[in-house]
């Protein structure tokens, strides 16, 4: 829900409106910010492959915004 209203703060919006604007696109700013932060988790471990570092998968989600891996 953090995210929710960060979103919302930054665009200067209340909560309620982000919220219509997203159902008229068919999704939900928390489903929008989940899939964002799942492509950059995505993309930290891809890069591991043609890296000599090798962050921890809690690292990558840690990174990535997810609490709880």
């Amino acid at each position: 829900m953090l995210g929710f209203c960060k979103l919302a703060e930054k665009l200067n919006v209340s909560m309620r409106t982000l919220q219509e604007d997203f159902n008229g696109v068919g999704t939900t700013p928390t489903s929008l910010i989940r899939m964002r932060r799942l492509h950059l988790a995505k993309a930290q471990l891809l890069l591991q492959k043609t890296s000599d570092v090798k962050p921890s998968n809690s690292d990558v989600a840690n990174s990535a915004g997810f609490n709880d891996i």
